[in-house]
């Protein structure tokens, strides 16, 4: 589905979390299968700039969480990265699993809507990051099913500035809520509050602006209870089973 399409549709939206992470080791492929087949609508991944400028999926700035090795991303090549092992940590059934690039994740999955949040380090890794990410993303023709994302909206405006049209949403925290003038200026689709601090008033208010309203992370079936109340575009959630919560009392 065409990514404009899906912010623009009525129903709310299922956002899996750095793929099925309930089910899977997080951001690898086969979380983001599994979440393909449990019905996502999108999928939301992190991706960072490896020290060789390889695009790699992965959340934290070092290996030490979520593989068996240790060390900044930024450090380290494409090849000494997969050294380790990014699935046994989660489950044995996953060992031998390896950290995905950008590349295989839009050539594994291309009928798939991805959300996908720029990791960013310093200024000029960050605009570094931006055109390589722009790059991949143009070489499989995905510009039309993809959401960049991220809470350096520093890093957007560059996104804003090399591509005028590909779907942007800005990631925040706490209050204050985002000014609509920043919206309005780098042509945002999309705003992402957090969970904790999501206001109705606030929602109704975006979405009347014409921007989707995705709220992070779902971790419960009360912060989808209060999501839904609250009328987001979406939740990015780490458990995708909560879509038949939903269709029950929560």
């Amino acid at each position: 589905m065409n990514i404009e399409a899906l912010l623009q549709a009525d129903d709310m939206l299922w956002i899996a979390h750095r793929g099925a992470k309930s089910e899977c080791p997080e951001n690898t492929l086969p979380a983001f299968i599994r979440a393909v087949e449990m019905g996502a609508d999108m999928i939301e991944l992190d991706v960072r700039l490896a020290g060789d400028g390889s695009l790699v999926i992965l959340h934290d700035p070092t290996l030490n969480r979520t593989t068996n090795g240790k060390g900044a991303v930024s450090d380290m090549t494409l090849a000494q990265i997969r050294q380790y092992d990014a699935g046994a940590w989660f489950d044995l059934r996953f060992q031998g699993t390896l950290v995905p690039t950008l590349d295989e994740v839009l050539a594994a999955l291309p009928n798939t809507c991805l959300n996908i949040e720029l990791k960013t380090d310093s200024t000029a890794r960050a605009q570094a990051l931006v055109r390589r990410v722009l790059g991949c993303i143009y070489r499989h023709g995905a510009a039309g099913r993809v959401l960049l994302s991220s809470f350096d909206h520093a890093a957007l405006a560059d996104v804003r500035a090399l591509d005028p049209t590909i779907a942007l949403g800005a990631l925040f925290v706490g209050r204050p809520w985002p000014p609509f003038d920043l919206a309005e200026t780098l042509r945002l689709s999309s705003l992402h509050p957090d969970v904790e601090h999501l206001d109705p008033h606030f929602v109704a208010q975006a979405k009347g602006q014409g921007y989707a309203v995705f709220a992070w992370t779902v971790r419960s079936k009360e912060d989808l209870s209060h999501c839904v109340q609250a009328g987001v575009s979406g939740v990015i959630l780490d458990d995708l089973t909560y879509q038949h919560a939903a269709s029950s009392p929560i």
